[in-house]
């Protein structure tokens, strides 16, 4: 990590903390999707590819004992200094229910923020993001902080069939998709889709960064495209993240290094969840 990225790490570290927040809004995109939205009266800087830890209440009898983490899907500043945080999240069990449940105006308790967020190079103009399920919350962000830094941007967009992809009207024309049914967009596999894009376009892989996030079978299979053409890519890793800053080593994940056995654990809440493919040891 260099100087520079080391003086940000620090700044984010001091800036994070336990913030009160209000539903604004809480959607359904989908049958399993929901997309809700957050206002704060102020929150630090975030990156896409960042996390917020929130505190889920209990659904049915059943109340989580640990926070649940969610990436961040938007962020809208306004002028007064508030913040509007999206997250986009799938209702898989007693914390998610309760999330679904919430009304506006209801107040919602998260830490934040966390975690590591996607780097954009500044000396490499193109963009390819490829994003599965709940994986294309970080990668709806990441396109807006993209288009504004002036990249170009080709984004791509993968779901097992239409009534479960998460995805509202305006970004549909963004995202190429594709549903493993072929109920919307094109039949198959995301990654498919993108290998396709690399054939066809032929973008030079030193002007090129590929980002991801979905199932970890997707994004090795990214990852295996790109690293033999030198290409770069970032994967936003997921695992359980209990507490979200490295205290429970609940997250652990391997990465290569040079020394006996030739690998060695980091955690995705502290050190990611964004990694270079090329670092990574796929099990």
């Amino acid at each position: 990590m260099s100087p520079t990225q080391n003086a940000w790490r620090t700044a984010e570290l001091r800036a994070r903390g336990i913030f009160t927040g209000r539903v604004l809004s809480n959607d359904s995109l989908c049958p399993e999707h929901y997309r809700i939205r957050i206002g704060l009266e102020s929150f630090p800087p975030t990156r896409p590819g960042q996390f917020i830890n929130i505190r889920c209440g209990g659904y049915r009898g059943r109340v989580p004992l640990l926070r649940r983490p969610f990436s961040l899907a938007g962020r809208r500043d306004a002028s007064d200094g508030s913040v509007e945080l999206d997250i986009l999240y799938r209702v898989v069990g007693a914390g998610t229910a309760w999330l679904a449940g919430l009304e506006t105006d209801a107040q919602i308790d998260l830490i934040g923020p966390l975690g590591n967020g996607f780097a954009i190079r500044e000396d490499k103009p193109q963009a390819a993001l490829v994003g599965g399920g709940t994986g294309i919350g970080p990668m709806i962000y990441l396109a807006e902080a993209l288009a504004a830094a002036g990249r170009a941007v080709a984004a791509f967009a993968g779901a097992r069939t239409a009534s479960t992809m998460p995805l509202i009207e305006k970004q549909k024309e963004t995202f190429a998709i594709t549903t493993d049914d072929g109920s919307m967009g094109h039949a198959g596999m995301v990654h498919e889709a993108f290998s396709r894009w690399l054939d066809n376009e032929k973008p030079r892989p030193a002007e090129l960064v590929v980002y991801a996030c979905g199932p970890e079978a997707m994004m090795k299979a990214v990852a295996d495209i790109c690293t033999p053409d030198g290409i770069e890519c970032q994967l936003a890793m997921e695992r359980h993240m209990a507490c979200g800053m490295g205290t429970c080593q609940g997250c652990a994940i391997k990465v290569k290094t040079d020394e006996p056995p030739g690998w060695m654990f980091k955690l995705v809440c502290k050190d990611g969840p964004v990694f270079d493919a090329e670092e990574l040891v796929w099990e």
